[in-house]
């Protein structure tokens, strides 16, 4: 399915033999966030679709099946991995997220949906609740498919062959997060 084309009326979420149990609770799930969930304030889909410009969608469909796409805050050495980068400098990481699932899949295939930087073992204490408001999208996103925590260090180098980082002005502290992009199913009617 080609992002940049003509929108279908609907846009499945899922690949149509999945296997593992709870996909229909998950697909209910983005279903409801995408329609805004009946709260006025969270427009669904057309809330993340000013962030979603056309550089953000050119990657997101060239990423294949299987590809992590990082969505990172303002402090993650983008750049130095030497991926492309898409920089959303009026949004947090939380809305980065919501925005990217809207029109990316989950990888029921992948052994972890997403991974999130998790404090180094010293590490000072420090205000969660962006990490939390992140994680709580990521869960929304993939439903009953696991994601799991890596160390700061460790992140870097499961980062280097992801397919994007999207960074964004946030810099709450380990707010770096990877979600495995699943196949894009096109919907039955929809053209190429």
């Amino acid at each position: 399915m080609n992002l940049l084309g003509p929108r279908p009326s609907h846009l499945s979420h899922d690949e149509p033999d999945r296997s593992r149990a709870g996909d229909e609770q998950a697909r209910a799930k983005l279903d409801a966030r995408l329609s805004g969930g009946g709260d006025p304030d969270r427009q669904g889909l057309a809330q993340g679709a000013c962030l979603l410009h056309g550089d953000v969608l050119r990657l997101l469909d060239g990423a294949g099946h299987g590809n992590g796409i990082i969505v990172a805050d303002g402090n993650f050495p983008a750049r130095a991995l030497g991926l492309p980068v898409v920089v959303m400098s009026t949004t947090d990481v939380a809305a980065a997220i919501r925005a990217t699932a809207s029109v990316t899949p989950p990888d029921g295939h992948a052994e972890y949906a997403y991974r999130w930087m998790s404090p180094d073992p010293d590490a000072p204490a420090f205000d969660d609740t962006r990490q939390n408001e992140a994680l709580a999208e990521l869960r929304a996103w993939a439903g009953t498919m696991p994601g799991a925590p890596v160390a700061r260090s460790a992140l870097y180098d499961v980062a280097r062959s992801c397919a994007l980082v999207i960074q964004t002005i946030d810099h709450s502290p380990y707010c770096d997060f990877i979600l495995v992009k699943g196949v894009v199913v096109q919907a039955s009617g929809a053209t190429p």
